[in-house]
């Protein structure tokens, strides 16, 4: 149930983890947060879509280096054609937002090659449990929200749900 990038879960096999690890946090009272991250486009930083072949190149290359910064225990998976998401495991607000910058930071500073050169953004938007949203449902809608937000706000931002 892996994606051709190195250990990402396709969507019904995140979605089930993600649906679970909420179950056991609402469960045992702990943080839990979910991450979308999509790559920018014409975002003025010398990034273009050199087309299908290479965009899978950069997927890939974004799946490593989301896989270097993340803890052996956080989860990434594919939920659309540009669009990963993270589980992280005991994570609140604060910690989502240091995570999510690191991530942030670690793609706009990478220069891609063989064929990829230039620098790419990406847009994050977060949700956490239990301060942005009580089910899995609210907090897939919230860093949705948060992802469209920074999407609309230019890209290479990073948003996490406000508390309720």
């Amino acid at each position: 149930m892996l994606d051709e990038e190195p250990r990402v879960l396709r969507r019904p096999m995140f979605d089930f983890l993600f649906d679970l690890e909420v179950k056991k946090a609402i469960r045992y009272q702990y943080f839990v947060t979910v991450l979308f991250l999509e790559l920018d486009y014409g975002d003025g930083e010398g990034a273009v879509d050199a087309g299908p072949h290479s965009r899978t190149e950069q997927l890939g290359v974004v799946a490593e280096l989301l896989r270097d910064e993340l803890r052996a225990t956080d989860v990434i998976g594919r939920q659309a054609d540009d669009r990963f998401s993270i589980l992280l495991h005991h994570a609140d607000d604060a910690n989502t937002m240091r995570i999510g910058e690191r991530l942030r930071r670690r793609v706009a500073d990478y220069v891609f090659s063989q064929g990829l050169e230039g620098r790419r953004t990406v847009s994050i938007g977060g949700a956490c449990f239990p301060t942005s949203g009580n089910y899995p449902e609210d907090l897939v809608s919230e860093a949705d929200r948060m992802l469209q937000r920074a999407k609309h706000e230019g890209g290479n931002k990073v948003y996490v749900a406000p508390r309720e």
